[in-house]
């Protein structure tokens, strides 16, 4: 049942264009050979591939693999000119998609040749019989063969100014048909050497709804070898095989059109389902790596918000390593700055060479990429990332393809609105309004997780409770908008001294931190507490024309020497803190 469509395109294809006796010679051959194709018969030439010979006007495909790879994978996309936006080269995995247009394609291939190796029963003085499809390049390329020759190029393209054969491209050709052929068959330009001497050519190009598609020619050797009748049959196969792929191609990419909008869809909820900035990143990532057809994937941001830096956060694919965490600034006007100063798509098909920079001009390439579609995600607090997917392959992004990652740049960037909004209240509820250190609330919840992780691994952890000496006189002296200076630059200093992301600072009340170094010895957290102390003690302060400077006094307690209990350890090192008040202030005590 799988192949079903492929033999209700081909044969009612195939029976609206025969007429006459003709068509009754071919409904039973084109059953056979649908119902070959529905087995998925691979392709044969008849001949083992002929390696081109240099020097000759032959265009030919690097390697049999891309012959058989990228030429075919091309025509998907050139055969249906435009007649179904392109759903993209990925299903839910590359892999998938991949295997599934493999089977399209051998079952095309497998059709084509019976349908050739009836044409050659029908017409019995042909050399060469091809159907020839449009490739990646403007011109057309021989798809399926049946040949004589030992010099057939395999997969040769053809170009509109390459001779008889060329005729086909024109659009005001529609038959073509040669029994006196005087000039060198190297014009024919799909075989390589002029040794073949053919003298008659017909050909007719490959219509489907009004667009032409490819061709279908057969040579000889023999001159006057066909007539109108050879063109009503190669008409016929042009018909079907016309038909055939088209409907082929159209109910895959159909299938797959449908597979990335249930994507979308799931992605757009996924977005919605949680409140986390570094998930909806993921999501996006994964998004763009699912569903565009790409070879490297990156999500933007701008480093600080209305900043001109920017920095790649996150990035899939070729050269992946090299690029993760590359910084780059918006002012140096690179394609992707584009994208943050105009708020605009950035949709470029590149040249080989020379080098076009993406971020800044004196970035190094890496990987050579051949298109970019670079799209922003905007969102309420303004323009500060974007979406950027590159391909080794030119002009791989069309419209549907832009639009699918606009959608989900909208979807993307209304969900980091409300997550970057949750985060702010989630901040604001754990965060200290005018140092912006944790609060005592959040430090007391952090600890206990702390004690429970040194706990688990055996490891010990230092307690320090800070406090500023004679703040009071600092805001009686100064104002409170000076001892709110000095709040402010205490923290900033402690937290500098720190390790970010391991260890926890808080504004315990007032002029009063805290302090917890997660995996230290007591010789480590005193260093620690002795640096933070002189950085305090040597910063000047300002308010007016007077100059001041203020002191700490630190008391500390260790996990788990001095206690195996979280409060206990607080206790302590806050007995810590005033002894060391106690005994002159400006100084470090450890509980004893």
């Amino acid at each position: 049942m799988k192949s079903l469509w492929f033999f209700l395109a081909g044969l009612f294809g195939g029976l609206g264009g025969l007429g006459g006796e003709w068509r009754w010679a071919w409904v039973p051959g084109l059953a056979s050979a649908l119902l070959g194709a529905m087995g998925a018969r691979k392709r044969f030439s008849g001949l083992a591939p002929i390696p081109p010979r240099k020097g000759l006007p032959v265009t030919v495909p690097p390697t049999p693999e891309m012959e058989n790879e990228d030429r075919r994978n091309d025509t998907t996309r050139a055969f249906l000119k435009g007649d179904l936006a392109m759903a993209g080269q990925e299903l839910q995995a590359r892999e998938t998609r991949r295997l599934a247009l493999q089977e399209v394609e051998d079952a095309i291939d497998a059709t084509l040749f019976d349908g050739l190796t009836l044409l050659k029963d029908a017409v019995p003085k042909g050399h060469t019989y091809a159907v020839l499809f449009p490739g990646k390049s403007e011109g057309y390329y021989f798809r399926a063969w049946i040949t004589s020759s030992d010099n057939l190029v395999p997969g040769a393209a053809l170009n509109s100014n390459q001779g008889l054969a060329g005729q086909l491209l024109k659009e005001n050709i529609k038959r073509v048909l040669e029994g006196d052929i005087v000039a060198d068959s190297s014009q024919l330009h799909y075989y390589s050497s002029a040794e073949e001497k053919i003298r008659s050519l017909a050909g007719v190009p490959i219509v489907v709804k009004g667009v032409r598609r490819g061709a279908v020619l057969v040579d000889s050797r023999e001159p006057q070898a066909f007539d109108s009748g050879t063109l009503d049959k190669l008409e016929a196969l042009a018909h079907i095989a016309g038909n055939l792929a088209y409907h082929a191609y159209m109910a895959f990419e159909k299938g797959v059109h449908a597979d990335q909008l249930t994507a979308l869809t799931n992605y757009q909820r996924k977005f919605l389902e949680n409140m986390s900035v570094e998930n909806i990143v993921g999501h996006v990532q994964n998004y763009m790596a699912e569903c565009l057809e790409g070879d490297r994937f990156m999500v933007v941001e701008r480093k600080e918000r209305h900043g001109n830096t920017a920095r790649i956060t996150s990035c899939l694919g070729t050269s992946a390593a090299d690029l993760q965490g590359l910084e780059f600034s918006l002012l140096d006007k690179g394609l992707v700055s584009l994208v943050f100063e105009k708020e605009q798509i950035i949709n470029r098909a590149f040249p080989p060479n020379p080098y076009v920079p993406r971020f800044s001009p004196g970035e190094k390439a890496q990987g050579r990429m051949a298109s970019l579609l670079a799209v922003p995600v905007p969102t309420d607090q303004g323009l500060d990332m974007a979406l950027v997917v590159e391909s080794a392959r030119s002009r791989r992004f069309p419209e549907h393809q832009q639009n699918m990652l606009t959608t989900i740049a909208r979807a993307a960037g209304f969900a980091l609105s409300r997550a970057r909004l949750y985060q702010e209240k989630e901040q604001l509820a754990s965060r200290d309004g005018l140092t912006g250190v944790d609060n005592h609330r959040t430090f007391q919840e952090r600890f206990q997780t702390e004690i429970l992780r040194a706990q688990r691994y055996n490891h010990q952890l230092a307690v320090l409770m800070m406090d500023i000496d004679f703040f009071k006189k600092v805001n009686d002296s100064h104002g409170h908008p000076i001892g709110d200076v000095v709040l402010k630059d205490v923290a900033k200093i402690i937290s500098q001294s720190i390790r970010a992301g391991t260890d926890l600072l808080a504004r315990y009340g007032g002029e009063e931190f805290v302090c917890m170094l997660a995996d230290t010895d007591r010789t480590l957290a005193a260093e620690t507490a002795e640096r933070i102390r002189e950085s305090v003690a040597t910063r000047v302060f300002e308010a007016g024309s007077t100059r001041f400077q203020v002191t700490l006094s630190i008391g500390g307690a260790m996990y788990p020497s001095d206690s195996k209990h979280g409060r206990e350890i607080l206790e302590k090192a806050d007995k810590s803190l005033y002894r060391a008040k106690e005994t002159g202030r400006n100084r470090l005590v450890f509980y004893n």
